[in-house]
C-alpha cells in the first residue's frame, strides 16, 4: 500500500522545480517501461497493478511494488493509466563533444509533444544525439517523456549554447527555414547538424546567421506551415537516409 509520503513525493514530481531538486522524473505506460528496463537508466521504484504481475515477473525490474488501480490513479497524471509507473533517476548532465556524426539541433522548441516526437524520430533514423538550446522545454517534462514512447532512454540529449556551437561546428549546419533551397535538391549528409526552430518564430537570428545552408520543404498546397516535429521527420528522411 502506498504511504501518504510516497503519494506526495510522486505527485510532486509533476513540478519541474521538484524534479530538478530531486533529480527524478516519472515514466508511465508499458511501452516506455519496457524501453526503460532495456536502458542504463536507474529507477528508484516501479509501481505495477496486479494485472501486470506477469510482465514484471518476466522482466529484470527491481524495487517493484504492487498497487491497486485506485492507488495508481492517485499518482498517475494520465486519465486512463496503463498500470505501470516508474520513478526514475535523471542521469548526470553530459558534456557535448562534436564528432563526425549526424545531429538534430533544436532552437527554442517549447511544445513538449514536439520535443518528445522529435526524440522518437531521432531514434527511428538512428540519430542518437540531440542538441537542445538552453531555452527548450525541459527534457523530463512528463509530456516529453510520454511522447517519446521510450526513445528518450536510447537518445543522448545535450543542453548547449546553440549559437556558439553552430559557429564553431566543423561539419555542415543545415537550417530548416521557409525560404531555403528545396530539400529535394540537397544531398544526403554523411555528417551534419539539422537545425529545427521554434514553433512560432522559427530559428533565432543569432543561430540562423551561423548556419552554412538553409533548406525548405516545398509547399504545393494551401497550408502555411508544418508542425516542427512533422517537418523534422520529412527532413530527416531525406538528409539522413
Amino acid at each position: 500500500m502506498l504511504s501518504k509520503a510516497q503519494i506526495k513525493h510522486i505527485t510532486a514530481l509533476r513540478s519541474k522545480k521538484y524534479r530538478t531538486e530531486h533529480s527524478q522524473f516519472i515514466v508511465e505506460g508499458k511501452k516506455s517501461i519496457i524501453e526503460l528496463l532495456k536502458s542504463d537508466f536507474e529507477h528508484d521504484k516501479l509501481y505495477a497493478t496486479k494485472q501486470h504481475s506477469d510482465f514484471i515477473n518476466k522482466s529484470t525490474a527491481s524495487n517493484v511494488d504492487t498497487i491497486s488501480e485506485i492507488e495508481l490513479s492517485k499518482i498517475s497524471s494520465q486519465k486512463n493509466p496503463e498500470g505501470l509507473l516508474a520513478v526514475v533517476h535523471m542521469p548526470k548532465p553530459r558534456h557535448f563533444t562534436q564528432e563526425n556524426k549526424r545531429y538534430i539541433a533544436l532552437d527554442k522548441i517549447r511544445d513538449p509533444g514536439n520535443l518528445g516526437t522529435i526524440i522518437r524520430l531521432a531514434d527511428w533514423f538512428g540519430i542518437d544525439e540531440i542538441l537542445c538550446s538552453t531555452d527548450c522545454v525541459e527534457l523530463y517534462n512528463p509530456k516529453v517523456v510520454q511522447a517519446s514512447m521510450g526513445s528518450i532512454f536510447h537518445t543522448k540529449t545535450y543542453t548547449v549554447a546553440l549559437a556558439d556551437l553552430i559557429k564553431n561546428a566543423t561539419i555542415p549546419t543545415i537550417a530548416a527555414t521557409l525560404g531555403g533551397n528545396p530539400i529535394y535538391q540537397t544531398k544526403a549528409l554523411e555528417a551534419g547538424i539539422l537545425v529545427i526552430g521554434n514553433e512560432a518564430n522559427g530559428i533565432s537570428d543569432d543561430v540562423l546567421k551561423r548556419c552554412s545552408q538553409q533548406v525548405t520543404i516545398p509547399n504545393r498546397g494551401k497550408s502555411e506551415s508544418l508542425n516542427a516535429a512533422m517537418a523534422c521527420g520529412i527532413l530527416c528522411s531525406h538528409l539522413f537516409d
